[in-house]
């Protein structure tokens, strides 16, 4: 698929060459959006003149070269870190030791490894055990593990009706958890952000989350940082591509992005966040500054047509990657083509996963638990053909 910005009644608007109407408008040139049109551009967006002309006198910086950058050099990666973001875990990878054979049946449905499932697996025993209670299979004060989730699960497969095999798979899951979430009826809130550049002030999230943001931007703000914005909330007939996953978290309110341009784009003293690669995991360490930080010597990523290694600085930085983790917001890895494709670097995204339950929660419960939308509508969404994979799952999954 092939975009264009071009001008439309006035404004500046990006279009597909499929489909005729706007993808995104960026609005009318005294008041554009310059983080969004520097994101299609870098994208690949062609500028049809009279628009180019419009956002050369109103955004050059948009057009401005960065200096020459020697390419990275000894980058310790593994093969797969160039994975779709939504493939990637943060953090450093523990082995587990053996799985539990009573895990294997499991293990394979979800086509992971048990060093990928042992860091869920209390949380999955105690969401499972949830629902099991939930429709009176087990106590309420009842758990599950290892030796004792097959027997429960086929008991409540017997009560269900459903082919009886003992593993909580999506048509599993998905009966446990429809009912429940047709009566969660969450909204979604607006929540404060930074001024920076074009950047939001304000953006939306689920109330759940919104809770734990809010804790998130006190305690940033308490160290002297900031958090910009370049949305959060996602339209179910938001276009998709390289950039944009077809069962973002984004479409549950669940995740946040910060302003894309705010860090990395360029080194500049103004911007408030400095990226590094994450040497211990297989993604990035967001750095932010504040007069209130540490003196640390980093060495920063910048972009020039692709990701190349910048010069080290010395500044007053906090890690607001680990305060976000802090809070249950996890950052995620790049996606393929993230070396030349600045959209697929995805530095800028963190996603609640403390209100989910890995290899339990479903992609289309939580579109079913807002109390904006509707069964009967999200079955006419693209979205609903995901709507039955599993948090964390290689197995047709969602992350």
């Amino acid at each position: 698929m092939a975009f264009t910005i071009r001008e439309v009644d006035g404004t500046l608007a990006v279009f597909s060459d499929t489909h005729p109407a706007p993808v995104e408008r960026l609005g009318a040139p005294d008041a554009l959006d310059v983080g969004r049109a520097r994101y299609w551009i870098d994208l690949g967006a062609t500028i049809e003149p009279t628009a180019a002309g419009d956002l050369r006198a109103r955004a050059p910086e948009v057009f401005d070269p960065l200096p020459d950058e020697a390419p990275p050099v000894d980058v310790d990666y593994e093969p797969d870190d160039c994975a779709d973001a939504e493939q990637a875990e943060p953090g450093i990878k523990v082995r587990a030791g053996d799985a539990p054979a009573e895990l294997a049946r499991l293990l394979r449905y979800h086509k992971v490894d048990y060093d990928t499932f042992a860091p869920h697996e209390d949380r999955f025993y105690e969401g499972l055990s949830d629902l099991l209670a939930h429709h009176g299979v087990i106590g309420p004060d009842d758990l599950v593990d290892a030796s004792t989730f097959e027997e429960a699960v086929k008991a409540y497969q017997r009560k269900a009706g459903l082919s009886v095999d003992g593993l909580p798979g999506r048509d599993t899951l998905w009966a446990m958890q429809r009912d429940w979430a047709l009566d969660r009826k969450l909204a979604t809130v607006k929540v404060p952000a930074d001024k920076w550049g074009d950047a939001y002030t304000r953006f939306t999230l689920r109330e759940d989350v919104a809770e734990r943001y809010e804790a998130l931007y006190a305690d940033v703000k308490r160290r002297g940082g900031c958090i910009t914005s370049a949305g959060s909330f996602r339209a179910l007939s938001a276009e998709v591509g390289k950039g944009r996953s077809k069962s973002s978290l984004h479409y549950a309110g669940i995740a946040l992005d910060m302003a894309p341009y705010s860090g990395l784009a360029k080194i500049r003293d103004a911007d408030p966040y400095v990226i590094e690669r994450d040497r211990n995991g297989r993604g990035w360490r967001v750095w932010c500054r504040s007069g209130d930080g540490r003196s640390t010597t980093l060495s920063p990523q910048t972009w020039k047509s692709r990701l190349v290694d910048a010069d080290q600085t010395t500044c007053d930085v906090f890690d607001i990657s680990e305060v976000m983790r802090s809070h249950g917001f996890m950052d995620i890895g790049p996606r393929r083509g993230y070396e030349t494709t600045y959209g697929c670097l995805e530095w800028w995204h963190f996603q609640c996963e403390a209100v989910l339950t890995p290899f339990v929660s479903q992609f289309g419960i939580e579109l079913l638990s807002l109390a904006r939308y509707d069964e009967k509508f999200l079955k006419t969404t693209g979205a609903w053909v995901n709507a039955r994979n599993v948090f964390k799952s290689r197995n047709r999954g969602w992350h």
